[in-house]
């Protein structure tokens, strides 16, 4: 009568670690490539929660343009503003643009990016900031002087609130429709700026990653060391 013979089941880990291994590759490459990227604030003038004041600014028209310069504080590509603006009367919208020089002021085609706030809150009420998403992603580089100014064109009446913690800096104004800017010191508006930071990759994940292929290359070894050699065929 032939023997039975029982099948041998893998040992418990062989294939989980093999699964493994074959996820974590794609998931290295992937960490390799491609890091995790955040919005990181590199300047602002708002105070906790975004706070700023919301009864007092200056005035935005076709014939007067304020701004401020600002430097961010670490490097990466251009993510959003936010800005405290508010409308008094006239058309409800808003045009902000941001260059990386004073010789650029007044000059929308020369900005770096352009960002246009529709149905903005009323002048002297508490309101949310807007935030502007920008479309151009432009690099800024930590330690460089950059201006962010509102222009407009047509029967806008708006206002450009201030901070409420006191920042001053140099705040840039024209009162001649935006053909030509003067700076000097003084409260600054309430805006902050965001840039997309690459987040460094997490400093366990290589040797996760490592160890696993560690564990996996072991449990092939041993199932090589269980396997029976094949016999020649005795002719």
């Amino acid at each position: 009568m032939p023997r039975t013979r029982r099948a041998t089941a893998p040992p418990a880990l062989a294939a989980p670690l093999g699964l493994t291994l074959a996820l974590a590759a794609p998931l290295g490459l992937t960490l390799a490539a491609a890091p995790a990227r955040a919005q990181t604030t590199v300047f602002s003038t708002f105070g906790p929660s975004n706070t700023f004041i919301t009864v007092a600014g200056y005035p935005e028209t076709s014939s007067v343009s304020v701004g401020a310069a600002f430097t961010p504080s670490a490097s990466g590509s251009l993510f959003s503003i936010t800005v405290a603006a508010s409308n008094l009367n006239g058309a409800n919208d808003a045009h902000f643009y941001l260059t990386d020089s004073s010789a650029s002021l007044g000059k929308p085609s020369a900005a770096l990016d352009s960002f246009t706030f529709n149905n903005l809150p009323a002048a002297g009420t508490p309101f949310t900031p807007e935030v502007g998403l920008s479309s151009a992603h432009p690099t800024l580089t930590a330690g460089t002087t950059y201006y962010l100014y509102e222009q407009e064109t047509g029967s806008e009446n708006n206002v450009f609130n201030v901070n409420s913690t006191g920042a001053t800096g140099t705040v840039v104004q024209s009162n001649n429709g935006g053909k030509s800017y003067t700076g000097s010191t003084g409260l600054l508006p309430a805006f902050s700026i965001q840039i997309n930071a690459a987040a460094a990759p997490e400093p366990c994940a290589g040797a996760v990653l490592g160890g696993l292929c560690a564990l996996t290359g072991l449990t092939l070894l041993r199932r090589a060391r269980r396997r029976p050699a094949r016999r020649k065929a005795t002719p």
